[in-house]
């Protein structure tokens, strides 16, 4: 099919080449906004925020659905973390209570309370 200057058909395609060449440039627009580095910052400060976001709330599901596991986690951490100041608290209780413990059967062998 020829198309003939003027005709109804050939300003139909002079339309549809024109709405096709503003549209590409329309993308074009878009892409190059896309591209810009505010944008492509904008867009990884979104991506990351909703991938915490959705971190987080999974985590919390998990903790509601397994307390004690939970709980089970969190001392280990907390007792690995402050692992030196328990090992000498339990020291200096230790060395306490060892002493105590002299203390009263010294005093219970000259009670005479053994016989």
């Amino acid at each position: 099919m020829k198309l003939i200057p003027r005709s109804s058909t050939y300003r139909q395609a002079e339309r549809d080449a024109d709405t096709a060449r503003e549209d590409f440039r329309q993308s074009l627009q878009i892409a190059r906004d896309r591209l810009t580095p505010r944008r492509l910052k904008a867009d990884a400060v979104l991506k990351l925020h909703q991938s915490v976001s959705t971190a987080r709330h999974a985590t919390i599901a998990k903790a509601r659905a397994h307390p004690f596991l939970l709980i089970g986690l969190l001392s280990g951490i907390i007792a690995f973390l402050f692992r030196r100041p328990i090992m000498a608290l339990c020291r200096t209780a230790g060395v306490s209570l060892n002493k105590t413990v002299r203390k009263a059967s010294q005093a219970r062998k000259h009670s005479g309370d053994d016989q």
